[in-house]
């Protein structure tokens, strides 16, 4: 008894310095994971900032090369007359000709790389819980569906921003930053029309308003924990989009095709959460408003002009900051509010062209579209 009664003695002052060491070391731990949690948020809100440095909102240009069967290749429509600053139009006069500025010119030799190199760093931005937008936008033939969706060898950029985002969120997972569920949706917009290509019951997705305020697409989300699996299931929208559409010739240069990747992700450190989304937008052939002959009639040409010019309008009411954004115009744009609504959501377009006489109205038009965006934002 006498031995415990003296370990008693020994002990009880020692623990109570073990128990102000724990409360010590508690409160230490929590000014850590504080300091942690602003650390976290300044560097995504730096990051973000960077990016907004480009502009919120920039326009990107592709020229495609010559085809063997134009035979153009000495006297093509659009020159480049300073390095890739911008382009010059060549019409019949030489007086006519005419010089658009764009954010960033992406010439003929240069390769699918180079393209994905100007989105690149706001694929950080979409695992940082930010909002980005890309739309492809031009012309039958002039390289949209090459850009986007690419060939054989040759991927296009939604192979190469799933890639990315999956490289990055693996990266984070295995240094104990954070942890990501990516999603997967794709939807079909023809006119007012919607399919939604991941749903087995054949789904038409709307905008609606949310508990929270705010609003939300109510399409099917798919979980893909890998590449492969994401990569696998826009095949098979792809594929489904082909057997819907079947009896309905070009049915591809007469809609939009949407694909939309959600990321979320937990901060393992701070348990601070984020949500983002990468939204892929392959429009209309711009050619088909340009020219109603060509491939349905006059009224197929208004639909798709209607919904180009909405694109348009919100775009530029966005790039000037007004205080209404007619995102209610269309299907289309209404269906993309949730993401280009936010003051620090990231809108790109990138328009694609070709280069000589025969597709001038197409790269006239292209470019027209293409400035009234820029000089919004400018």
């Amino acid at each position: 008894h006498e031995q415990f009664r003296m370990l008693v003695e020994y002990v009880s002052p020692r623990l109570g310095q073990v128990q102000s060491l724990q409360d010590e070391l508690i409160v230490r731990n929590n000014k850590t994971l504080t300091k942690c949690k602003r650390l976290f948020s300044e560097r995504q809100f730096l990051y973000n900032k960077l990016q907004s440095v480009n502009g919120n909102i920039r326009v990107l240009g592709r020229i495609r090369p010559v085809l063997d069967e134009e035979n153009e290749a000495k006297d093509p429509v659009v020159v480049f007359p300073q390095g890739h600053e911008g382009v010059i139009v060549r019409a019949a006069s030489k007086s006519l000709n005419k010089a658009y500025e764009l954010d960033s010119l992406i010439g003929p030799q240069d390769p699918q790389e180079e393209v994905f190199a100007e989105v690149r760093p706001l694929m950080l931005s979409v695992l940082d819980g930010y909002d980005v937008t890309i739309f492809v936008y031009g012309g039958g033939g002039s390289g949209k569906t090459y850009s986007m969706v690419g060939e054989q060898g040759q991927p296009g950029l939604m192979r190469r921003c799933i890639k990315e985002l999956y490289r990055v969120a693996n990266q984070r997972s295995a240094e104990r930053e954070s942890t990501y569920q990516i999603g997967l949706s794709c939807c079909d917009v023809t006119g007012d029309s919607t399919v939604d290509l991941l749903s087995k019951t054949g789904a038409k997705p709307d905008t609606k308003h949310n508990s929270k305020g705010s609003f939300n697409v109510d399409w099917a989300i798919v979980n893909v924990k890998s590449e492969q699996r994401a990569v696998h299931s826009i095949n098979d929208s792809l594929d489904r989009r082909d057997e819907v559409f079947e009896e309905e010739e070009d049915h591809d240069r007469l809609s939009s095709l949407v694909v939309q990747i959600h990321a979320a992700g937990t901060n393992i450190l701070t348990d601070v959460e984020t949500t983002g989304r990468l939204t892929l937008v392959q429009l209309p052939d711009s050619d088909v408003a340009v020219n109603s002959k060509q491939p349905g009639n006059a009224r197929t040409a208004q639909t798709i002009q209607a919904s180009l010019s909405c694109i348009n309008d919100v775009l530029v009411a966005k790039g000037s900051q007004s205080p209404h954004v007619p995102y209610r115009n269309s299907k289309l744009t209404h269906l993309l509010q949730p993401c280009l609504e936010a003051d620090d959501s990231k809108a790109l377009v990138l328009a694609t062209m070709g280069p000589c006489s025969s597709t001038a109205p197409e790269v006239i038009s292209t470019l027209n579209f293409c400035a009234r965006i820029r000089n919004a934002v400018i």
